[in-house]
């Protein structure tokens, strides 16, 4: 792991701190992945719409699958198993703005679980009325 975040000459400071976060956030991500297999069927039987909690689960999963790729990519690419080129700079522009699109998307479905849903803050009436 420390060979990968020397600093090498001729490297831009955007393609390292780009590696390091992307290499931190996907092992973050597989992590809280487990922890929300873990927990699944604590909350599940807490919330008024369950389908709230698969879409959120859904999207975490996109997310960390495109993210992983990204990160495959660019190892792929720092030990020069493929050629670095404008195609390959497109490819991961186009999987980590995909990642990001569906971590957005996956935060604001984990919003709606704590707030309206009942995950967390938001206690909801015991026929869930309010979400019918």
């Amino acid at each position: 792991m420390v060979w990968f975040l020397k600093i090498k000459a001729g490297r831009s400071f955007i393609a390292q701190f780009t590696f390091l976060a992307l290499g931190i956030g996907v092992l973050s991500a597989w992590l809280s992945i487990y922890l929300g297999e873990e927990a699944y069927n604590v909350v599940v039987r807490t919330l008024c719409d369950p389908n709230v909690l698969q879409d959120h689960q859904w999207w975490g999963y996109f997310s960390v699958y495109f993210y992983s790729a990204a990160t495959l990519v660019f190892i792929l690419s720092r030990f020069n198993l493929i050629s670095r080129s404008k195609l390959l700079s497109v490819l991961l522009t186009v999987l980590l703005l995909t990642g990001f699109g569906g971590l957005v998307y996956s935060g604001h479905l984990g919003a709606s679980l704590v707030y309206q849903q009942g995950g967390g803050t938001y206690v909801p009436s015991e026929n869930c009325a309010e979400f019918e």
